[in-house]
């Protein structure tokens, strides 16, 4: 059978036993001034891991996502409704948001950094909570 389409060249084979795969994050002046900059860093099975930088928004962004969503702001600051309530990240704080769950970015500081990471929903077995 022939292929249905040329392949994805992001896509790699899994690193063999032994093998190191090394990168480096965008600095946070490679955010734009408006809106997101959103990197995919390691994509696995149904595990997504995203680098984010964010410039300021114009207006709140919505999602309401199938998968658990786990975030945490690395620089800069940002304010989200989580299903009604305030949510303010400053860096080193993390939320970790379940599937379904409606949320809003209602404001982030220009050049705030973020880590994300999309899990299938029943895969988070357990977090560790703090403050």
């Amino acid at each position: 059978m022939g292929s249905s389409g040329p392949e994805d060249p992001r896509v790699t084979p899994p690193p063999a036993p032994g093998d190191i795969v090394r990168g480096r994050l965008l600095p946070t002046t490679s955010a734009p001034r408006e809106g997101e900059r959103v990197d995919v860093l390691v994509s696995a099975e149904d595990t997504i891991i995203e680098h984010i930088l964010s410039g300021s928004l114009a207006r709140p962004v919505e999602f309401l996502q199938d998968h658990i969503e786990w975030v945490v702001v690395l620089a800069g600051g940002a304010q989200l409704d989580v299903a009604g309530e305030r949510v303010d990240l400053s860096p080193g704080e993390w939320v970790l948001i379940s599937a379904e769950t409606p949320h809003r970015v209602m404001s982030t500081q220009a050049g705030t950094e973020w880590l994300a990471v999309h899990l299938p929903r029943g895969r988070c077995l357990t977090t560790e909570r703090r403050g």
